[in-house]
């Protein structure tokens, strides 16, 4: 869909059905178009096309800039779909509609076999993809929006948007592969872009003129004229225009039912402000004279009112769209948010407690991270009781304690940020899509000491950040002070982890990702069955540890033949293990053939009996193994064993190989009966093996014995 922001200006403005036929001439066919390829059925879609058109004139006034229609319009579209979907299952006649809908273009004609049957194999491939992603899909590369247009018409981060785009991707190659397509991305945007565009039929035009008519006239009924700057000598007028509008949003007489078009609060500054799609992005809080709503949860209007200013630190201008948000120390409490008025000003209600007080605005750290580290620079700058207290006091400013009926107020200013440019290549410099970036915070360190806050940059997403096609991520508005840093992590490499220096304004990163090494094997048990679903771990030695090597998961379990394959095995693993329910831990060196691992059972049975310190048997002691120490692939090994609830402990001084198991090998327990006997199933003692145990009972101090030994076993508790 091509910007059209003159047409969107001249209906924002004149409200008339010559201005807003002339809006939804020109492109009704982009949404109908989508609509019949996300829909898959073009009665469907040309239902759901009329009514993102009337929701698109209700809602207009509250577009705030006319260039971002296109992804406005689309969010809406997807919301009309939704509905269309929830009240009628979608049938998928799309061919059939197709040919009767789309009249035939001169360029399809003119096509050779070859061209067709290559764009119906990538046609057919994208109708499979689940819904987010073939609608994510059709709005790149056949309505041709923007990853920020598509962000704002899914309703999502833009790196989610390139990760759909890129787990798409993945797919689609897949399945093309197997149709005899080699799929590229240019292969895919030429194909999905030469699609016949499905135009409104003739039918579809009528009713949508119909619909412009008819909500014309409605605009015209109820007066919905658009807002018109208030000239100086208008004061009054925007009073009573004010308290109107309040008394009705606190009876819910304004609220749009889907949230396009609802009627906006009076901002703090006393100017009127339309709200819907665009006016609250960020689903903000609802202010004026009777409620504040964030999420659907309401403040009584007698609770406490706290109000400010959004400023830049430097300058002291005010900063306008500011995010200021009230969340309560209470997981009881109701989180409230608001945006700063033109002139900074903001105002909240809420209920009485206490809340951490967060403000953030693009181009500017966040207000409580910056208020953490400058309460730190404070502290250790010179260590006495004056900047004790200093930083006390500007660690509290990110807090805010009301009481019921109060109004209080409480002015912000902010510092700029810092935005990081990233691009993701391989050792040979290529760039790479699809990687997932994790943000790790900012570190301030000096002379003995640091401080280290991990946060969400800039108010977004900071767990899906994933690089577009050319490679490429952005952090932005990171504290500006100190060092920050990022890992990076795609299937096939290594995982790659990058410090910087942050430095205003900006600052351009690389990182570097290396192909992993790619490790296959077998896992069998002792009788060389194949083991289905073990879990695959591996090591590597610990050079400041003295030759200690942690065991830990690669996330591989074996498949149904017992075979398992690690693609991205990172340089300078030496050890690779595997375990099992059932069984114990097999180990092996790493070898340039296939690994064949060998299972021990775990069939041994420890039994025994706990007495108190006078002979007589105890009942209901729990009895567990915590932990085995024996020898696995010719090197001394050390396995913990956790606990249902994750909790896992060893004991002893260690060299060698260590693991915590994975919790679903279970932990080997078992309670004593009224003789004070057990039994302990579950464990594998191979030769020089030793078992560590764990018994517990209320009033008794904690014993943990040891044994090598399969014979019965006596042990005595004393009263604590």
């Amino acid at each position: 869909m091509k910007p059209c922001p003159e047409l969107v200006t001249r209906a924002q403005r004149d409200r008339t059905a010559e201005s807003l036929g002339a809006l939804v001439a020109a492109t009704r066919d982009d949404v109908f178009h989508f609509l019949t390829r996300h829909l898959g059925h073009a009665a469907d879609a040309e239902d759901a096309t009329q009514e993102t058109f009337r929701r698109m004139i209700r809602s207009l006034p509250s577009l705030r800039e006319p260039a971002a229609f296109p992804g406005w319009i689309h969010r809406i579209a997807l919301r009309a779909a939704h509905d269309i979907i929830r009240g009628r299952a979608a049938r998928r006649h799309l061919a059939e509609d197709l040919s009767r809908n789309a009249p035939a273009t001169e360029e399809a004609a003119m096509s050779d076999a070859e061209r067709r049957e290559t764009r119906d194999k990538v046609r057919s491939a994208v109708d499979t993809l689940d819904a987010d992603l073939r609608a994510t899909v059709i709005l790149r590369y056949e309505q041709g929006l923007s990853y920020a247009e598509i962000a704002q018409a899914m309703e999502c981060p833009e790196g989610t948007v390139g990760k759909r785009l890129h787990t798409a991707h993945e797919r689609l190659h897949k399945a093309l592969a197997g149709a005899g397509v080699a799929l590229a991305m240019a292969l895919l945007e030429r194909e999905l872009a030469a699609e016949p565009r499905v135009r409104a039929p003739e039918r579809l035009v009528r009713r949508l003129g119909t619909a412009v008519r008819e909500e014309v006239e409605l605009l015209a009924v109820r007066g919905k004229r658009p807002w018109r700057r208030l000239g100086a000598g208008a004061g009054v007028l925007a009073v009573v225009l004010a308290v109107w509008i309040g008394l009705r949003v606190g009876k819910g007489g304004l609220r749009g039912g889907d949230g396009e078009g609802a009627a906006a609060p009076v901002g703090a500054s006393g100017a009127v402000a339309a709200a819907g799609e665009a006016a609250r992005p960020g689903g903000g809080a609802l202010e004026s004279g009777g409620t504040t709503e964030e999420a659907g949860n309401p403040v009584p209007a007698s609770s406490a009112k706290l109000a400010g200013r959004v400023t830049d630190r430097a300058t002291g201008l005010p900063i306008s769209g500011a995010r200021v948000r009230l969340k309560p120390d209470s997981a009881a409490g109701n989180e409230v948010a608001t945006e700063s008025a033109s002139d900074g000003s903001w105002s909240l209600a809420a209920a009485p407690g206490e809340y951490r007080l967060e403000v953030s605005a693009a181009g500017y750290a966040p207000f409580f991270v910056e208020r953490a580290f400058e309460a730190q620079r404070v502290l250790v700058s010179t260590l006495n009781q004056e900047t004790e207290e200093e930083s006390d006091r500007i660690r509290a400013e990110r807090k805010v304690t009301l009481a019921a009926g109060e109004s209080a107020s409480r002015d912000v200013s902010l510092v700029s940020g810092v935005d990081v440019h990233g691009i993701v290549t391989d050792v040979n410099l290529r760039p790479l899509g699809g990687v997932h970036i994790t943000f790790q915070g900012n570190t301030l360190a000096g002379d003995g000491w640091s401080f280290s806050q991990n946060y969400d940059p800039g108010g977004g997403d900071w767990h899906d950040i994933v690089t577009d096609s050319s490679g490429r991520f952005t952090l932005v508005s990171l504290y500006p002070l100190g060092r920050a840093g990022v890992s990076a992590s795609l299937e096939g490499y290594q995982p790659a982890d990058v410090s910087f220096e942050l430095s205003p304004p900006s600052v351009e990163v690389r990182v570097e990702m290396r192909r992993g090494s790619e490790v296959s094997g077998t896992v069998v048990d002792a009788r060389g069955v194949a083991v289905e679903g073990a879990r695959i771990l591996t090591g590597m030695p610990d050079s400041m540890d003295g030759g200690t090597t942690e065991l830990s998961s690669a996330r591989v379990s074996t498949d149904f033949v017992g075979r398992f394959v690690i693609r991205d095995l990172p340089d300078g693993v030496k050890v690779i293990a595997a375990c099992a329910p059932g069984h114990g831990v097999a180990v092996a060196g790493l070898s340039a053939g296939p690994i064949i691992l060998a299972l021990p059972d775990a069939d041994t049975v420890l039994k025994g009996a706990v007495r108190d310190s006078a002979g007589r048997p105890l009942a209901g002691v729990r009895v567990a193994a915590t932990q085995v120490d024996t020898t696995a692939g010719g090197m001394e090994a050390h396995f913990g064993f956790t606990d249902a609830d994750g909790g896992a402990q060893m004991s002893g001084a260690f060299s060698g190989l260590r693991a915590f198991l994975p919790r679903e090998m279970g932990m080997p327990e078992a309670t004593t009966d009224a003789a004070g006997n057990f039994e302990l199933k579950g464990v594998w003692m191979g030769e020089g093996a030793t078992i560590r145990l764990k018994l517990e009972k209320e009033g008794y101090r904690d014993l943990r014995p040891s044994t090598a030994s399969a014979l019965w076993q006596e042990f005595v508790m004393t009263i604590e």
